[in-house]
């Protein structure tokens, strides 16, 4: 037997919404937006599934940076030993 799925309103209802407080001097627009409670206007409660077979395909390669590293090391000892930072 297939689970229930929960209603939109029911999802709502039981949805916690905790607002994060912040500086008002450093307001974000992330924060404006967040600051409100979803409703049903805004939720979705139907999950469409997409089609993994691309990510699938790479049959778990990763990608590795094999580009030519130029970037100049500082000595940890002292600063002398440094002759390209002087």
């Amino acid at each position: 037997m297939p689970p229930v799925k929960p209603t939109l309103d029911e999802v709502l209802e039981s949805y916690k919404h905790r607002v994060k407080q912040e500086n008002p001097v450093y307001a974000t627009a992330a924060n404006a937006i967040g600051s409100k409670k979803p409703d049903q206007a805004t939720y979705n409660v139907d999950r469409l599934a997409v089609s993994q077979a691309f990510s699938n395909s790479f049959n778990g390669v990763k990608y590795r940076d094999l580009g030519l590293n130029t970037s100049l090391s500082k000595s940890v000892v002292h600063t002398k030993l440094d002759p390209q930072f002087l």
